[in-house]
């Protein structure tokens, strides 16, 4: 027997590879179980069902929601098995291999699943692969051998409810309209409603009793943050207030993969009753969902920065409507497309009354707009005086928009602005002794010449929240001063007098909240680019605000802005309602979202114009290529901003745009045209 022969060792070179037994083609006329799954292939035009054979040894495994591997295009596949009946087998491959004993998905988060993808033009397998974490297979392995002796999924409860138990609606009775939310939930109805707090109520508090008041009513509860930090921050206050703490499970990225797939085991085999977590935990996989909870929805840690670009707050929405589940979109503030959800009648509006508001809330000061001293500088006099004063008896808090240095250049004698001499970016600075380097590209210009005047020398134009600390160091010394930014967060800080110098999203939580915060460069964060630059403004001033304490205790709020900006009297009159109202009826009459729809292509100049003559129905590409309906606006195409290349524009009714998106990128994939399209349905930052 010579080397490499069966059953002789092999002793040099590699081993012989073995073979995974692959199941044998069913016999011709021979019926049986036949899968419908979702290959995980994020091809457009492949977003269907395909049909496969259940082999015999695996017919009692496999069933809805199961991960599998298939043969595809000559390659073995992932993929989700949608449905299995009973069928012809004739000319259909077999499955190839079950990978986990526990079907990751639900039917009910399967649907929503296709019911997302249907609304932002993506695909299943897209939305699927952020549904469902990685899976983790030693950490599977030990939690079934802790589970059932069979490994199987255990069967969820779908009772309609046990006996409804008294919730202690707490800060719920600060809102009109909240304990009735919190009666309906606890009977186990379904009641959507955004939800907007006062600003000295604790927001973890509020999530607890809408938790208690969803278990009590015998069914489950998602809640779904924007940040890991809130994650953890309302982890301890639901830990600390449910009966068992065992219920809750935790989803976010940051646990890693083998926690995370661990605690998603819990909620798919009924351990675990109530899901915590960021984006993603919108799709937990709960047994049966009574309250889908979003905390500030605006916030767009909620978007999905990847194909297809769906965000928590809508898809929360689906699924409390199609499961008949509460829906709690809870925050300070107001998006205009909460407001327009609420016009609509699609959900109830909860809010504070006026009186509530006020006695909650920080009195807000304003430049005045006599004195022009007052109004043109960055920090007026009133400011600096509110600063002193609120020192004496504890912190302030001063919020800058802009992280770095100084983030924007300009000649000290001609103003105009200092940009690269290689790449025309902007020039900034890394601290009080750095040198000039591009934002661009990098490249230091140490010799830099204004090629207006032929000045030398710089001055800042837009001051970042590094020299503003440095700034506010000088001008109290002998005063504590803390910075906190994206990549430095501080944490809580304690009663103490000092200053806290921070970006918006960044602001520590003080020990009996802070004596008064200053809203710096206002005019600078409203001038942004953008559709939602107002809303998101003053969703910054207002999250800033609630960490202030209320007027009663003398608690104040200066804004440095125009006082006749109508973000600024929203926040005098702690009203983002108002705003979110004149907003909306300002994009109905343009036709923007959220009163139209609108599809966002990117992409290079020659593949938007050959997509833009398509959807005109001059069919550039080959086959058979779609046009828009007559209803659809093609806008463009046109220079995208911030380097984006090229974007092109679909306005028009919901159906309409969502259909022609959806068969032009379907179109593109199945003909192989060249280049790439990324769509976006209604994004989040049209400009």
């Amino acid at each position: 027997m010579s080397p490499g022969e069966p059953g002789q060792p092999t002793l040099f070179g590699p081993a012989a590879r073995r073979r995974r037994a692959v199941p044998a083609a069913p016999a011709p006329n021979e019926t049986g179980p036949v899968a419908a799954v979702a290959v995980d292939v994020p091809l457009p035009h492949l977003d269907h069902p395909f049909s496969y054979a259940v082999p015999a040894a695996l017919a009692a495994t496999v069933r809805p929601g199961a991960r599998v591997q298939v043969p595809f295009a000559g390659r073995t596949e992932d993929g989700w098995v949608l449905d299995v009946a009973d069928g012809p087998l004739s000319g259909l491959r077999p499955l190839r291999r079950l990978v986990t004993p526990v079907p990751p998905l639900t039917d009910e988060v399967a649907a929503l699943a296709r019911a997302v993808a249907d609304a932002t033009a993506g695909t299943l397998v897209d939305v699927l692969r952020a549904a469902v974490p990685p899976r983790h297979a030693a950490s599977e392995k030990a939690f079934l051998a802790s589970s059932s002796p069979d490994g199987a999924a255990a069967d969820v409860p779908s009772g309609t409810g046990g006996t409804v138990a008294t919730v202690d609606p707490g800060p719920w009775t600060a809102c009109v309209g909240g304990e009735a939310f919190l009666r309906r939930t606890a009977a186990g109805q379904g009641p959507l409603a955004a939800v907007r707090l006062p600003l000295d109520v604790d927001p973890w508090q509020a999530v607890l009793v809408a938790v208690r008041a969803a278990l009590a009513s015998d069914r489950d509860a998602v809640v779904v943050l924007p940040e890991v930090g809130d994650v953890e921050a309302c982890d301890a206050v639901l830990r600390a207030g449910l009966d068992d703490p065992s219920q809750l499970a935790l989803l976010h990225s940051g646990l890693g993969p083998t926690v995370r797939w661990r605690e998603f085991l819990r909620l798919r085999t009924g351990r675990a009753r109530v899901a915590l977590g960021t984006r993603s935990a919108v799709f937990a996989p709960v047994g049966r969902p009574g309250l889908v909870l979003v905390w500030d929805e605006g916030d767009d840690g909620h978007v999905e920065p990847h194909s297809p670009g769906w965000d928590s707050a809508a898809v929360a929405l689906q699924r409390a409507e199609a499961a008949g589940a509460g829906l709690a979109l809870l925050g300070r503030a107001r998006p205009v497309r909460t407001q327009h959800w609420v016009r609509t009648g699609w959900v109830k509006d909860i809010a504070p009354d006026r009186a509530r508001r006020r006695a909650g809330a920080p009195r807000v000061v304003v430049p005045d707009p006599a004195d022009p001293l007052e109004v043109h500088a960055r920090v007026p006099r009133a400011a600096h005086r509110v600063a002193a004063e609120a020192l004496q008896t504890g912190p302030v808090l001063v919020q800058v928009p802009r992280s770095g240095y100084a983030t924007a250049l300009q000649c000290r004698r001609c103003r105009h602005a200092a940009r690269c001499p290689v790449c025309a970016g902007p020039l900034g600075l890394t601290g009080s002794t750095g040198a000039m380097v591009c934002r661009w590209c990098a490249r230091p210009a140490p010799a830099w010449e204004c090629p207006e005047c032929g000045g030398r020398h710089v001055r800042a134009g837009v001051v970042g929240v590094v020299r503003s600390a440095e700034e506010w160091g000088r001008a109290f010394p002998g005063t504590p001063v803390a910075l906190s930014h994206a990549g430095h967060r501080a944490a809580a800080v304690d009663g103490a007098p000092r200053v806290v110098v921070a970006t918006p999203g960044a602001e520590p939580p003080a020990a009996g909240g802070y004596a008064a915060a200053l809203l710096l460069d206002g005019d600078l964060a409203l001038a942004r680019r953008g559709l939602a630059v107002e809303e998101e403004t003053l969703r910054r001033w207002l999250a800033a605000a609630a960490l202030v304490r209320p007027a009663p205790a003398g608690g104040r709020v200066v804004v440095v802005a125009d006082p006749g900006s109508r973000v600024v009297q929203a926040l005098v009159q702690d009203a983002p309602e108002l705003l979110a109202d004149r907003l909306l009826d300002e994009r109905a009459e343009a036709g923007l979202p959220p009163a139209a729809t609108v599809a966002r292509l990117l992409g290079t100049e020659a593949d938007l114009a050959g997509t833009a003559a398509d959807l005109r129905h001059e069919g550039t590409l080959p086959g058979a290529a779609p046009t828009a309906p007559e209803r659809v606006a093609v806008l463009g195409p046109a220079p995208a901003e911030d380097g984006e290349g090229w974007q092109l524009l679909l306005s028009g009714g919901a159906a309409d745009v969502r259909r022609a998106t959806r068969d032009l990128l379907a179109s593109r994939s199945a003909a192989k045209a060249p280049g790439r399209v990324v769509a976006r349905v209604d994004p989040h930052d049209l400009d």
